[in-house]
């Protein structure tokens, strides 16, 4: 049973929802939020089905939240790129 709702909810829900983003965002911008699957894996296990984490996975999913962030903020900073000529 856990497989199944492994295979069923995490990866078909994770990926569904992103693959939904991907369709509303370039593919670029949106690479960066796919580290945060697993992220939402471990949160998800600890709300359902009531796993503890540690001091060091709560850094780890901090330390992928800042980077996601960060890739994030440099996007803005750059600016709008211009578009190429087609001539």
């Amino acid at each position: 049973m856990s497989i199944i709702y492994l295979g069923t909810f995490i990866s078909f829900g994770a990926y569904g929802c992103y693959n939904y983003g991907v369709s509303r965002i370039p593919a670029s911008r949106a690479a960066g939020y796919v580290n945060l699957i697993p992220v939402f894996a471990v949160i998800l296990g600890m709300l359902i089905l009531g796993d503890r984490l540690n001091l060091s996975q709560w850094l780890a999913c901090g330390l992928v939240f800042c980077g996601v962030w960060l890739s994030c903020r440099s996007d803005q900073r750059s600016g709008p790129q211009p578009k190429p000529s087609t001539t």
